[in-house]
């Protein structure tokens, strides 16, 4: 734990997951309430439940993906740059 001031208390946990990014993370887009997706240059995508603190799904892909963005009317689109 850290003190970064008297009104402020920081709990660090350390996150030791098979599934988490073993490179850097390019891009994090909030699904809905419990879920979240991230996209990394070590060619995948992941979707996590913030409940749960773990990984639910991976998308492997063939190359890195650089940046994500979520469109469309309904924003229900997902497209992913391949760089």
């Amino acid at each position: 734990m850290k003190n970064i001031s008297e009104n402020v208390l920081v709990m660090e946990k350390e996150h030791k997951n098979a599934s988490a990014h073993k490179d850097l993370v390019t891009g994090i887009w909030n699904l809905n309430d419990q879920e979240f997706l991230t996209c990394g240059v070590e060619q995948s995508l992941k979707i996590w439940d913030k409940s749960l603190q773990s990984c639910d799904y991976t998308v492997e892909t063939h190359k890195p993906l650089y940046t994500m963005a979520v469109t469309g009317e309904r924003g229900d689109i997902m497209i992913a740059s391949l760089g």
